[in-house]
């Protein structure tokens, strides 16, 4: 008896590059659904780098209408059995995104979105087109979100949810962040994140100006790729606050010099104001190699940063002078730092482990094929 051919999912996914947290995902779940499933693969790229994520432009709408004609083509020719969508809840690529999922409705193949951020419910709440164009995309489909507490951004939907948090990699335990001493030094401070200004580094620049000027040591690096903040506007923002000669831009770094920085980090910050942040990838990353992690509460973030358990949890992300006070608290108490970070390092191998992503993945297609 002839073998059943396997099923076929087609992907129409955002890759590297630009790196962002959603593509990093993305890469990760094909390479998961291509062990089990024949994938045909439509990567979505509309961004040559990071500083061109969410800004329209006419080639950016040409470009869009090429995937269209590429889409329409591969359901004539190759029709799947289930399209596994990442899907902007937000901005222009909303529209862009719902047109696409029309066509594939149109067609009749279900579609699994993969929802990297939120924006859906702000958006149907401030525009009755945008709810209507929601039910009309979501209707009887599926919908991975990122953790329980964004199961809101589908209320009033009538999709199917399924829970598929991110995953990091758990470094070996001897390659874990740094070990407390008895005479520690400057406090080691790191901004891992692409420069864009809603992901709070100018908050952070401000807070650390506030500490120089009350005699707190410290030394500071970022790690990122240029975006809506350029590096002169960084190194602007650096010496307006006096603190230039202590700081180091590091630009793009890869998976070495990246590991190399957190485990020489004592404290990862991460003041995101973001509208859309979902479950930050640095953060999983840093809390992995056991780096103690100061961040925003937002997204499924109050979730994973958890005050006096796994970090430290600010309740304005851009105050400036509340972050300050949070930095000088984490400062004054290594042994509680340093607690907290096993808690977190834990909670990363308990469920934000790359088995356990690749095994809910393979569950929730399992069970749709």
């Amino acid at each position: 008896m002839p073998e059943a051919k396997p099923k076929h999912i087609l992907a129409l996914v955002h890759l590297p590059p630009p790196l962002h947290g959603a593509a990093i995902m993305n890469k990760r779940a094909i390479e998961v659904l291509h062990a089990q499933y024949r994938v045909t693969l439509l990567p979505l790229r509309f961004s040559s780098d990071i500083s061109q994520v969410g800004r329209a432009s006419h080639a950016k709408y040409v470009v869009a209408m090429l995937y269209l004609c590429r889409l329409f083509w591969q359901l004539i020719t190759n029709r799947p059995d289930l399209v596994y969508f990442s899907f902007a809840p937000t901005g222009p690529a909303f529209w862009r995104d719902s047109l696409y999922a029309l066509l594939i409705r149109a067609f009749g193949v279900r579609c699994v979105f993969h929802l990297h951020g939120r924006g859906l419910k702000a958006l149907r709440d401030h525009a009755k087109i945008a709810a209507w164009v929601q039910k009309a995309v979501f209707k009887n489909q599926v919908a991975l979100v990122l953790g329980p507490s964004l199961t809101t951004e589908l209320d009033g939907l009538d999709c199917e949810t399924a829970i598929l948090a991110n995953c990091v990699d758990i470094p070996a335990l001897q390659n874990a962040g740094p070990q407390i001493v008895q005479n520690p030094g400057p406090l080691r401070i790191l901004f891992l994140s692409n420069l864009i200004r809603d992901k709070g580094i100018d908050t952070l620049i401000n807070a650390l100006g506030l500490l120089k000027q009350h005699g707190i040591s410290f030394r500071f690096d970022i790690a990122g790729a240029q975006g809506d903040v350029s590096e002169p506007q960084l190194l602007q923002l650096l010496n307006d606050a006096d603190i230039a000669d202590i700081s180091h831009y590091h630009g793009t770094v890869g998976p070495i010099a990246k590991t190399t920085l957190l485990h020489n980090s004592d404290i990862m910050v991460f003041p995101s104001r973001y509208a859309n942040e979902a479950q930050p990838l640095v953060v999983l990353e840093a809390m992995a190699h056991g780096v103690s992690v100061i961040s925003s509460n937002v997204g499924t973030l109050g979730d994973i940063v958890i005050e006096n358990q796994t970090g430290f949890v600010l309740g304005t992300p851009h105050d400036a002078q509340e972050l300050a006070t949070t930095i000088l608290c984490a400062h004054n108490a290594p042994t509680r730092r340093a607690d907290m970070a096993k808690a977190a390092r834990t909670l990363c191998e308990t469920a934000f482990h790359p088995d356990i992503f690749a095994q809910n993945l393979r569950d929730i297609f399992a069970r749709l094929l």
